[in-house]
């Protein structure tokens, strides 16, 4: 593996975090970090529904250890920073989705720092540990510094935020680009089952977060579920003595996951221009210029 696949997603989570600092705060679908539609996507759809699916999984032996080692390290990896640059270009709350990512990013290193009291083979208490709260720190410096900018000089945080989200939409882009040419052939020409299990996962992440009734919540709910973070993923499988077994899973997962992303993004802006030209159509028909 290498080391631009280990730096490259810390580097996006700077980016794309100070961009949804910078981003104007939105009314409309917000919801509080103290809430029940905030509970539901936090235990339900990151840790209750994915680890019920694992354990079913491991349970029947429908995959190996080794992958489903991999699977577990995408649930415990939660809150992927790399979904704002998405919650962006999908036109979401980006304050909801800030306090959706932040409280993940706690939810994870508390799993982690579960199973590694229970001492799970591949959790090791104190390096696991400091590279998830070294990630979640990651994540809230540079938003709390985008707020800053964003409160303290605010007609330059509107020019620099529309900068920087676009700089972190190329970051995202890149680094799939990257992923599809350094393991896509390997991955695809190889064994089929990392690519079930990542199938298994994206499907399980985004199903139950799909069926949320608030349009506005439901884009964030499932951006930020199906979007783990993928440094944390990979820093933990490189802590691990069988990293080479278990790192085409977790690879695996990434590249379906931004590609289930994308396909997302491209159905709501299609649907949404569809719903534009409809609108204008019925306008037309209906109240015609005298």
């Amino acid at each position: 593996m290498s080391d631009a696949v280990m730096i490259w997603p810390a580097m996006n989570t700077v980016l794309i975090m100070f961009a949804m600092g910078l981003a104007r705060s939105d009314t409309s679908g917000s919801v509080a970090v103290l809430s029940w539609p905030m509970a539901r996507v936090v235990l339900g759809y990151n840790v209750v529904i994915p680890w019920g699916v694992l354990l079913v999984v491991a349970a029947r032996d429908l995959f190996s250890r080794s992958v489903v080692a991999g699977m577990a390290l995408c649930i415990v990896s939660a809150g992927g920073s790399s979904t704002g640059a998405s919650v962006l270009a999908a036109r979401a709350p980006a304050s909801s989705a800030a306090k959706l990512i932040l409280v993940l990013g706690i939810v994870s290193l508390l799993m982690i720092l579960a199973l590694s009291l229970a001492r799970i083979e591949y959790a090791e208490a104190p390096s696991t540990a400091f590279v998830s709260l070294y990630l979640l720190l990651l994540m809230a410096m540079p938003l709390a510094a985008g707020r800053y900018i964003r409160q303290r000089y605010p007609q330059t945080s509107g020019s620099l935020s529309s900068v920087s989200g676009r700089l972190a939409s190329v970051s995202i882009i890149a680094l799939i680009v990257m992923l599809a040419i350094d393991h896509g052939r390997l991955i695809i020409l190889g064994p089929v089952e990392p690519l079930m299990a990542a199938a298994v996962l994206v499907l399980s992440f985004t199903v139950p977060a799909g069926f949320e009734q608030q349009g506005a919540w439901r884009r964030v709910a499932l951006l930020v579920t199906l979007t783990r973070n993928l440094a944390l993923a990979l820093s933990l499988a490189a802590l691990l003595p069988d990293r080479a077994e278990i790192l085409p899973t977790v690879l695996a997962f990434g590249l379906m996951m931004y590609i289930a992303t994308g396909v997302m993004l491209l159905y709501w802006r299609s649907s949404g221009s569809s719903r534009v030209r409809l609108g204008a159509a019925y306008k037309l028909c209906c109240y015609p210029r005298e």
